[in-house]
C-alpha cells in the first residue's frame, strides 16, 4: 500500500510547530522561576524575556487573565503567523534590512473615544547596503486591522529614513485592541513587526488632528527634514568641540598662572 507523505511545506510547518512548542516549554520553565503576582513585575519580566515592548506584554498578559503560560503560547502563536512567509530563504543577494525608529508610547499610553481616526507616523530606516525592493510594502499581518490599509508602498535607499502614515480608527467597543504590521516584499518579511495597541474608552477626551497629519510627507519634505537634522547634529558637534576646547584653554591658563 502507498503510504502518504507530507509535502516539503507541510514538513516545514511541522518542524516550525515543534520548534515553537519546545520554545514555549523553555520559556514557561523560565517564567516558573518568577514567584510574583504583581502585574507590573510580570509585565517587566515578560518584556525582558520575550524582548517586546511593555505595552505588548501588558496586552498578552491581560488577554490571558495574567496566566503566564497562556500569554506565552498566545504570543508565540502570533509570531508563527508573522513568520509564516519566512519558511523559504530570501533569494536576494543582499536581503533588505530595516529598523523601526518611532516612539509609539504616546499613542499606547492614553485612551481614545471610539471612532476617532489616529494618524500614526511610522519611521523606518534602511540599514542595509541596497535599496529596498520595488515591491516593498508595510502590510497588516495579525490582530485587528482597525480600519487601516492592508498594504502601503514604501521605498528607502541605503541609510535613508522614510515615514509611513498609518491611519487607525479606534474600535467602538471599549478595551485594549492590537494589530501588527510589518515590512514585506516578494522575497518575504524583513525588519521587526510593529505592534499597534489602541485603548478605547467612551469617557476619553475628544481629540482632533490637522488634515496634514493624515498625509505622508513628500520625498522632498523628508529629505529636507533629514538635511535639517544633519545640519543640527553638525552644529551641535561643533559647539561641543568648541566647549571642550575652551575648557582646555582655561585649564592651560590656570596651570600657567600657578
Amino acid at each position: 500500500t502507498h503510504r502518504p507523505t507530507s509535502s516539503p511545506s507541510g514538513r516545514a510547518g511541522e518542524r516550525a510547530g515543534a520548534r515553537a512548542g519546545a520554545m514555549a516549554d523553555e520559556l514557561i520553565a523560565l517564567f516558573g522561576k518568577i514567584t510574583t503576582d504583581d502585574h507590573e513585575q510580570l509585565v517587566d519580566q515578560f518584556s525582558k524575556i520575550m524582548q517586546v515592548d511593555p505595552h505588548v506584554s501588558t496586552f498578552f498578559l491581560e488577554a490571558s487573565s495574567w496566566n503566564v503560560e497562556t500569554a506565552v503560547h498566545n504570543y508565540l502563536a502570533s509570531q508563527q503567523g508573522l513568520y509564516a512567509r519566512d519558511q523559504q530563504p530570501l533569494p536576494l543577494t543582499s536581503p533588505p534590512q530595516a529598523v523601526f525608529t518611532s516612539d509609539l508610547a504616546p499613542w499606547q499610553s492614553r485612551p481614545f473615544q471610539g471612532g476617532t481616526k489616529l494618524p500614526i507616523h511610522l519611521r523606518f530606516q534602511n540599514t542595509g547596503t541596497a535599496p529596498w525592493p520595488a515591491d516593498t510594502y508595510l502590510i497588516f499581518v495579525d490582530g485587528e486591522i482597525m480600519g487601516a490599509e492592508r498594504g502601503i508602498g514604501v521605498q528607502a535607499a541605503p541609510g535613508e529614513t522614510v515615514e509611513v502614515v498609518l491611519v487607525l480608527t479606534v474600535p467602538p467597543n471599549e478595551g485594549t485592541h492590537m494589530g501588527s504590521w510589518r515590512l514585506a516584499c516578494s522575497a518575504g518579511y524583513f525588519g521587526e513587526p510593529v505592534y499597534m495597541i489602541v485603548n478605547s474608552h467612551h469617557a476619553a477626551p475628544p481629540v482632533q488632528f490637522a488634515p496634514s497629519e493624515f498625509h505622508r510627507p513628500s520625498a522632498m519634505q523628508q529629505q529636507e527634514a533629514q538635511h535639517e537634522q544633519a545640519q543640527f547634529d553638525q552644529l551641535m558637534s561643533l559647539a561641543n568641540n568648541s566647549l571642550r576646547l575652551g575648557h582646555g584653554q582655561q585649564n592651560d591658563h590656570s596651570m600657567g598662572d600657578n
